[in-house]
């Protein structure tokens, strides 16, 4: 569904964007804007609450009024911020449609998710692109819409079956993991 969505979008920059996520204010201007000024990028995402890697970040909000809020404070004390990222976590990623090109369309082997992801991210690393998450942008995840329609079981046997393929392309998985947190002294 994904590529056949990239396939039938215009324009020139293509948004993968997960079924549960609220976009905030400005997000996809600015994700596109860090892509024109930098043309190593060639994957770019939003910091969120909720994903499983590096680009989750703290945050206090409980409902979606507050995460505005907290979304336009956190987001403005860090414009223009950028880190690279192993992975980029497709619940919203865009990249350039010359990008797709090169790189070409989601392994569609890997179903229904797990690890397309990863397999996406060392492709474009094998195009010589860079692989960013914006600082200066958030996006509200509430993780697992659609994989909590399937039973425990039947995602634990697709994360075996998918980790496996993917290990059979590159090697031995690296699990994700979290920054560090950065405490700001006064």
């Amino acid at each position: 569904a994904s590529n056949q969505g990239l396939d039938a979008a215009g324009g020139d920059y293509l948004v993968l964007l997960n079924n549960d996520t609220v976009v905030t204010s400005g997000s996809m201007r600015t994700l596109m804007n860090h892509l024109r000024r930098d043309s190593a990028i060639g994957l770019i995402g939003p910091v969120t609450n909720n994903i499983g890697n590096e680009a989750r970040v703290p945050v206090a909000y409980s409902d979606m009024d507050q995460m505005e809020t907290e979304a336009f404070a956190l987001t403005r004390s860090r414009l223009g911020r950028t880190f690279d990222i192993p992975v980029l976590a497709f619940f919203c990623a865009m990249m350039r449609r010359s990008l797709r090109a090169r790189a070409g369309p989601l392994d569609e082997r890997f179903g229904t998710g797990f690890f397309e992801d990863d397999d996406y991210c060392r492709r474009v690393r094998a195009v010589g692109k860079r692989i960013v998450c914006a600082e200066d942008v958030f996006v509200h995840h509430d993780l697992g819409g659609s994989f909590n329609m399937i039973s425990q079981a039947k995602k634990d046997a697709l994360f075996a079956a998918n980790k496996a393929y993917f290990e059979s392309k590159w090697g031995p998985w690296q699990a994700h993991r979290y920054r560090k947190p950065v405490v700001v002294s006064s």
